[in-house]
């Protein structure tokens, strides 16, 4: 995302990173303004959504660690875990 001189300014101002910045854009609510604009609000249900399907991720790598993926011209050949 393409951020304006004003929303830079901003933005290190109130400590937002790109990274927290590409979250909110990702996974925030959008709702159209007047003049055309968008609004991306990321509020509690956003986090809360947000933070629950981290918990999964985080939970499905630990299960499923020491696997090894064979790759060749962009296709998965085969997999397998190892110890």
């Amino acid at each position: 995302m393409d951020l304006t001189k004003h929303a830079i300014t901003r933005s290190r101002q109130r400590g937002f990173s790109s990274a927290l910045l590409d979250i909110i854009s990702s996974c925030g609510r959008q709702e159209h303004t007047i003049g055309g604009a968008t609004k991306v609000i990321f509020g509690k249900k956003e986090s809360q959504q947000l933070i629950k399907e981290a918990k999964r991720l985080i939970q499905m790598v630990d299960k499923n660690n020491n696997v090894t993926l064979i790759v060749k011209n962009g296709y998965v050949l085969t997999m397998y875990k190892h110890n």
